[in-house]
């Protein structure tokens, strides 16, 4: 899970193009297995 705290803390460690890339593909994982899980249950 990623929330704003999180993207800041990582924004000021490793830079601001990893935090969007982190916090992209983070993104894309929980939808994707999301409506994958959601095929399987329906």
């Amino acid at each position: 899970m990623v929330d704003l705290k999180l993207i800041a803390l990582q924004a000021g460690t490793f830079g601001r193009s990893f935090a969007l890339r982190f916090s992209s593909v983070t993104w894309v994982v929980a939808v994707v297995s999301s409506a994958l899980v959601g095929c399987w249950l329906l």
